[in-house]
């Protein structure tokens, strides 16, 4: 984050600011910047930066799966109890590659 800070600091304001710092967040074009800690266990990449636009992004159901209820059975050792089983299957699809980004130096 102190990287980006600099970066942001040392850009030419009479051209515009592409990172810059809003109500204490850092900002990329008007989208925050967030620090997730685990990203820093990558060892293939030094200091990446992760762009993902989520509006790409969206739930997926597997055919047939979706919410799929099972018939009422007796649940074991309750009386006067049933359970039925909902399941449901899925995964995150994205429609659109180009709009997300990994910036990493070799």
């Amino acid at each position: 984050m102190s990287g980006i800070e600099d970066l942001g600091e040392a850009q030419n304001e009479n051209l515009g600011k592409d990172i810059a710092s809003m109500d204490g967040v850092m900002v990329f074009k008007r989208n925050p910047v967030i620090y997730v800690p685990k990203l820093d266990d990558n060892t293939d990449q030094t200091d990446p930066v992760y762009m993902l636009n989520m509006s790409t992004f969206y739930p997926v159901c597997l055919k047939g799966d979706y919410l799929r209820e099972t018939e009422p059975e007796k649940a074991p050792n309750q009386h006067n109890v049933f359970v039925i089983h909902v399941d449901l299957t899925w995964n995150v699809l994205c429609d659109d590659r180009r709009r997300n980004a990994l910036l990493a130096t070799a």
